[in-house]
């Protein structure tokens, strides 16, 4: 792991265990060396019997407070978090805005070692201009680049609003 984004001890776990393994009303706060904030919380969560670092979420809320203050806010119907590295697996429904961008699709990988999130499957891209059709796109959360790309090297579709 990365020494630089070892977490500064600053997570907040509120959760309540109703019935062994099954917890509801989940919410984490974490916070890099960098600053960087990230708020995960969800209705409904199970710790993973094969790896009790691994939660898996349903309907899930995620925030990401960036070093200039603008967030990311990213919401589907379930993700799998893993609350020792602040890896998240989200996948159903999946939908992140940031700004004046709209990312929709079925899956999406959080990476805050990497500081990015990949989101395919199903994916669509909206700003205020146009909307773009992709199988997979990449968000940079130091530069705030995006990278699109398609599986087979055709040609990302793009039309205009």
């Amino acid at each position: 792991m990365n020494k630089d984004y070892q977490t500064k001890e600053k997570e907040i776990v509120e959760l309540e265990i109703t019935n062994g393994n099954i917890m509801t009303n989940i919410s984490y706060e974490s916070q890099d060396f960098e600053g960087r904030r990230y708020l995960i919380k969800s209705k409904k969560g199970i710790v993973n019997k094969d790896n009790s670092n691994i939660i898996k979420m349903e309907n899930v809320e995620a925030k990401i407070i960036l070093l200039d203050g603008s967030f990311v806010k990213i919401t589907s119907n379930y993700a799998e978090y893993n609350y020792i590295i602040f890896d998240t697996e989200f996948n159903g429904n999946v939908k992140v805005n940031h700004l004046d961008h709209v990312i929709k699709s079925e899956d999406l990988v959080l990476s805050m070692e990497r500081d990015q999130l990949e989101a395919f499957n199903n994916l669509t891209y909206e700003n205020l201009d146009l909307i773009m059709f992709a199988d997979k796109i990449i968000f940079d959360f130091k530069t705030k680049n995006i990278k699109t790309f398609n599986f087979d090297n055709s040609n990302i579709k793009i039309q205009n609003k």
